[in-house]
C-alpha cells in the first residue's frame, strides 16, 4: 500500500491553538509527534509488523504532515500511508480519507466546545 490523501483549508483561528488541537487529535487517534517547528508538525503511527498481521489500515505506517502558511492563513494536511507488508482492502482509501476529515474537523474547532479549548 502506498496511498496519499491531502487537503488545504483556510484557518480562522490563532496559530497557538493549532498545537493544542493537534495534541488532542493525536492522543485520540494514537499518533505520536515526531517533529515540530513553528509552522510544521509531523505525526506518525503504525508499524510494518502490525500491518502484516492485520486487515486494519490504522496499523499501517502512516505519516501525517500539517503545515501552516502564515501568509494566506491556510493549513495543508497530508496523510501518507505506506507499507509493502499490508494487503490492501477495498475500503482502505476511504478510511484514510475519513481520518483526514477528522483531523480537519479538529483543526476547524468542531470539537472545541467538548474539549474546552
Amino acid at each position: 500500500m502506498n496511498y496519499k490523501s491531502e487537503t488545504t483549508i483556510n484557518f480562522k483561528g490563532e496559530l497557538d491553538s493549532i498545537p493544542k488541537m493537534l495534541k488532542i487529535w493525536s492522543q485520540k487517534y494514537n499518533f505520536k509527534l515526531s517533529e515540530a517547528n513553528s509552522n510544521t508538525w509531523i505525526y506518525t503511527r503504525g508499524s510494518n509488523f502490525r500491518a502484516s498481521c492485520s486487515f486494519d489500515v490504522r496499523y499501517v505506517p502512516t505519516t501525517v504532515k500539517i503545515e501552516y502558511n502564515e501568509i494566506n492563513t491556510q493549513i495543508h494536511c497530508l496523510f501518507h500511508v505506506k507499507s509493502y507488508f499490508y494487503h490492501v482492502m477495498p475500503s482502505d482509501p476511504s478510511r484514510v480519507d475519513e481520518q483526514l476529515e477528522l483531523l480537519i474537523a479538529y483543526l476547524q474547532g468542531v470539537f472545541a466546545e467538548k474539549l474546552s479549548l
